[in-house]
């Protein structure tokens, strides 16, 4: 904040709105401090915004987590502004739910103050903040150089801006704001984030609908072309099973030279002869419901049977 203070100093421009550094303790024991200020000092009535300057963690990217109450343009700001945005809606929404118990001066300003701000936080390395551990030599020049670049920035926009004179007529509406990659902040007003939440809801039922039905189709399709499929195989085996039989009977019995067979011809033959008979009942169905009986195919003479 030294820093800032002494870049803003030095500009040779002069500044369109007045800027106030508090410099503030008492925050762990119930927030007394900012408490005091917004409540009692003269100097609070004239305060039209607030960028607050918190910690949940040692160093690292400072996000962007709360801003408003409303005033969209102020997201606005910090859009157009920031050197090294890093932001997000959703860190919004989850701390004010109540689900993080925790809490910073944004709430004693917006509550008692009734005045809109930006939000913003160390968050890495949470597991040594408020310990032994929470040196600093643990804070990174870096992470210092960084938030100085973006509030700097900030800072510079806002009091140069028309909105900061008479921020009540911009004040209605709220924002959805996430940054890509560090890189640019995407903001776009609540109104259309709700437009698109149910076109999203929307594409996603059609799509499952139209999934599920192919899936159906499929699933049918895939069991007609079994039972297709096992049926053929079915007639196949069946009529694999009584080829060799037939050629086997037709080619295969020789007799000896006396005109007789021998004894394993004549087995192999009586079982052909069975295979045959079970191949024609159920390849060739009897018409009318019928029951002729089914006459055996001619075969040689079986000597001795």
């Amino acid at each position: 904040m030294l820093e800032v203070l002494h870049s803003l100093a030095n500009l040779s421009t002069p500044l369109k709105h007045g800027i106030i550094f508090l410099f503030n303790g008492a925050e762990e024991n119930i927030l007394q401090a900012s408490h005091g200020f917004i409540t009692q000092h003269p100097w609070a009535q004239q305060v039209r915004a607030f960028v607050n300057l918190e910690a949940a963690g040692v160093g690292g990217k400072e996000v962007v987590f709360q801003t408003g109450p409303e005033n969209p343009w102020l997201v606005q700001a910090y859009v157009r502004a920031a050197v090294h945005p890093f932001a997000s809606v959703v860190g919004q929404e989850v701390f004010q739910s109540g689900v993080i118990p925790s809490d910073t001066d944004f709430r004693i300003y917006r509550d008692f103050g009734k005045i809109p701000g930006i939000d913003l936080a160390f968050i890495e390395n949470g597991f040594i903040y408020h310990t032994k551990y929470d040196t600093p030599e643990r804070i990174h020049t870096d992470s210092i150089q960084r938030a100085g670049d973006n509030i700097l920035s900030v800072l510079k926009h806002l009091v140069m801006s028309d909105e900061l004179a008479d921020s009540s007529a911009y004040r209605h509406g709220n924002m959805v704001f996430f940054d890509l990659l560090g890189v640019t902040v995407v903001a776009y007003p609540a109104r259309v984030g709700t437009i698109i939440n149910y076109m999203a809801a929307v594409a996603t039922v059609i799509y499952l609908g139209k999934k599920s039905m192919l899936t159906s189709n499929a699933g049918c399709e895939w069991r007609g072309s079994v039972g297709a499929l096992l049926r053929r195989q079915s007639a196949v085996v069946v009529l694999c099973a009584a080829l060799p039989h037939s050629a086997w009977l037709v080619f295969g019995v020789r007799a000896h030279d006396d005109g007789r067979l021998s004894s394993r011809q004549q087995t192999a033959a009586h079982q052909t002869l069975q295979s045959q008979r079970s191949v024609s009942a159920v390849l060739r169905p009897v018409p009318d419901g019928s029951r002729r009986a089914l006459r055996p195919h001619h075969v040689p003479h079986l000597g001795g049977v």
